[in-house]
């Protein structure tokens, strides 16, 4: 929760999700003692290293209620998304699993991202400057397609090599590309922040922790309502389609690693 909050600028979502994503129940012990790191790491990485936002949208008025079927429609598509998603990366971990080495999965991805480097570097990052350039409609659609097929892909394939990095941001960026596509029924702001918070939800299953982190992120609150809805309707489709929770899924995953290597 505190390393949550301290990468996003966001304390009151890294309580939530050490609650609703990691210890699945609610207990005094966990709440305050994870509310007090998160203060103390949010504290530490604004005021002593001088961390800024992730995000920095500017939304000066809410959607309309009769655009909230486009709404609820898109959390429908994230939910589907968000188990292709998933799918996806349990895949890619089977087909780099089959290597005998990690230092051949790790060579196959370096090697991607050093072309990518040269014929899309949009898709390398961290992906913050890129929400940021999307939200400002500087993408147009064709070109937020193909950089949609090739974040997913990418991201998918770097985490499924299985060496440490960030499922977090990644996702984030590609709900948020999500949101691009959709923004011919939206505005692209409005999309982008709630495709961010509908593809969250479906593929971590914790929307309350995913409307309270996009809404810390970006230091808005007029679009509440919209993201409650859009990540109810995201979790809702892809529970009803039977994906799994990414950290349920690798999890036991982790284990069984762990269990053939002999640690």
């Amino acid at each position: 929760g505190a390393g949550l909050a301290a990468a996003f600028g966001a304390p009151l979502a890294g309580v939530l999700f050490a609650l609703e994503e990691l210890h699945k129940n609610f207990s005094a012990e966990v709440l305050i003692s994870t509310m007090a790191a998160s203060a103390a790491a949010d504290y530490v990485a604004v005021n002593i290293i001088g961390l800024q936002p992730v995000f920095n949208f500017n939304v000066d008025h809410r959607i309309p209620l009769r655009l909230y079927w486009a709404v609820i429609l898109l959390g429908v598509i994230l939910g589907v998304f968000g188990v292709i998603y998933n799918k996806t990366l349990d895949k890619m971990q089977d087909l780099f699993g089959r290597f005998h080495s990690s230092f051949i999965s790790i060579g196959i991805m370096m090697m991607v991202s050093f072309l990518m480097m040269f014929i899309y570097p949009a898709v390398l990052g961290s992906g913050n400057d890129l929400v940021e350039a999307i939200s400002s409609g500087e993408f147009a659609l064709g070109a937020l397609a193909i950089l949609l097929g090739a974040k997913f892909f990418f991201s998918t394939g770097s985490f499924g090599t299985g060496t440490p990095g960030g499922i977090f941001l990644p996702l984030l960026v590609i709900g948020a590309i999500t949101g691009g596509l959709y923004s011919t029924f939206l505005s692209n702001v409005f999309g982008v922040i709630i495709a961010m918070a509908g593809y969250f939800s479906a593929i971590v299953r914790a929307p309350i922790t995913g409307v309270i982190l996009i809404t810390e992120m970006t230091g808005n609150f007029m679009t509440l309502l919209s993201l409650v809805a859009t990540s109810l309707v995201a979790y809702v489709v892809a529970d009803l389609l039977g994906g799994e929770p990414v950290y349920d899924q690798l999890i036991p995953r982790r284990q069984r690693v762990k269990s053939e290597s002999g640690d």
